[in-house]
This record gives structure tokens, C-alpha cells and sequence, in this order.
């Protein structure tokens, strides 16, 4: 396998392994599965990583993979509307967004796989024939793909129609999926209480206010005698 990567701005160092890994295992899962696939696949491409909440996309001679919804822990793979109920290959959850990532990372390969050794040169056909993006040969690489190394797991089926998501964190979630919020009470602090009025001393000249009744002083008193 000889491919560059190009890792864009605030792709994580564990995302970086974790498409390499699963771009790896891709290869060696299709090596010697289909006729077109029993040569050497050393074909050269681009591996662009990026981190831009956009769709990836993949060709002959490249493949970028946007793993911003894998970084935020997106458990959903969503996938084409005309395929999104095939039990194989359509949509799903996952809570492990490392198995969304491989899923997402095998959709991409299958394209590349497809274009690098399916698509006839120009040369070789006339007239020139493509092959259609998400026709039968991208399905039966994804398929093969999905069957060795998601499926396996224990996934989800799901679709955008069926089920009702919302975004959060930066990632769909299935609505009964949504991930629990616990909101923690900070306690009510307690009142400061008034700091203690002292009382003045007896001999005060007001001992009317207070609770102790002082003496009046001795020059006013008077005597009957």
C-alpha cells in the first residue's frame, strides 16, 4: 500500500491512527476477494484527514475522511437513501464511535477499490464507461466489507426515516439513544448569620433599652429621711 496522508487542523493524534488502522484492514480484507483484486494493490492515493463537520468522499487517486463526528463520540453511520434498509450494508447504531469510523472509513475504500481497479482506463472503452458511484460494484466491496469487519459487531440497524435523532455534542444520536445529562445541584449555601449585637454595660445611662435594669446613679437618689 502507498498512499500520503494529510492530516488538516484539529485532527486528533487518535483519530490519525485509528483511519490508518481501519484503512489498513480494508486493503487486507479485499486483497484477493474479487478478480480485479488478485494483482498487487499498490496503487498511490492521497489520505487527506480533516476535521470540518463535511461529508467525506473518495476517488482513484484519493480519499478524505472528515472524523469530526467519530471525535465528538457520534454512534450513527448514516448512509444513501437507496440503500439505507439493506440489512448488510444500510444505516446503524453503535455506541463504540470507533465501529461508526471503520464503517465510514470502509464506505470510502470500497469507492476508491472501485475507481483505482474496476474503472476502465478511457482508453480501453469506447465509448468511455464510469461506473456509477453507488452501483453494483461499490455495493458488493462495501458489503464484503461491512460483513468482515462491522457486522461482526453488534450493531443497530437504523435510517433517518425510521427513527427521529438529534444532534448534540456535535454528533446524531437516535432519540431513545440520546446520551443521559445528570445535572449536578450545587447545594444552597447556608445564610451568614448577623454577627451578635453586644449589650452594653450595666451602669449604661439608657438601662431602659436593654434587659438588665441598672441602678439609678447614687446622687439622684432621694431620701425621705
Amino acid at each position: 500500500m502507498t498512499y500520503n496522508i494529510v492530516t488538516k487542523p484539529r485532527v486528533t493524534a487518535a483519530s490519525k491512527q485509528a483511519v490508518m488502522i481501519a484503512t489498513q484492514l480494508c486493503l487486507n480484507t479485499v486483497q484477493g476477494a474479487f478478480p480485479f483484486t488478485q494483482g498487487p494493490m499498490n496503487k498511490p492515493f492521497v489520505l487527506t484527514l480533516r476535521s470540518n463537520d463535511q461529508r467525506s468522499n473518495a476517488g482513484a487517486k484519493s480519499v478524505t475522511i472528515d472524523v469530526q463526528s467519530y471525535q465528538n463520540g457520534g454512534p450513527v453511520m448514516f448512509e444513501y437513501k437507496s440503500y439505507e434498509h439493506d440489512p448488510i450494508i444500510g444505516g446503524f447504531y453503535h455506541p463504540d464511535p470507533e465501529i461508526s469510523l471503520l464503517a465510514l472509513v470502509a464506505h470510502e475504500m470500497a469507492h476508491h477499490i472501485q475507481f483505482a481497479y474496476c474503472q476502465p482506463h478511457m482508453r480501453e472503452t469506447r465509448p468511455y464507461i464510469r461506473l456509477k458511484p453507488h452501483g453494483d460494484k461499490f455495493k458488493a466491496i462495501y458489503r464484503l466489507l461491512r460483513e468482515k469487519l462491522v457486522n461482526v459487531h453488534d450493531i443497530e440497524p437504523t435510517s433517518r426515516r425510521h427513527n427521529e435523532f438529534k444532534r448534540w455534542n456535535g454528533a446524531w444520536y437516535p432519540a431513545h439513544r440520546m446520551p443521559r445529562i445528570v445535572k449536578v445541584e450545587t447545594p444552597t449555601p447556608m445564610p451568614t448569620p448577623l454577627p451578635a449585637i453586644a449589650h452594653p454595660a450595666a451602669s449604661s445611662l439608657f438601662p431602659a433599652l436593654f434587659h438588665t435594669q441598672a441602678p439609678a446613679p447614687a446622687e439622684l437618689q432621694l431620701s425621705l429621711f
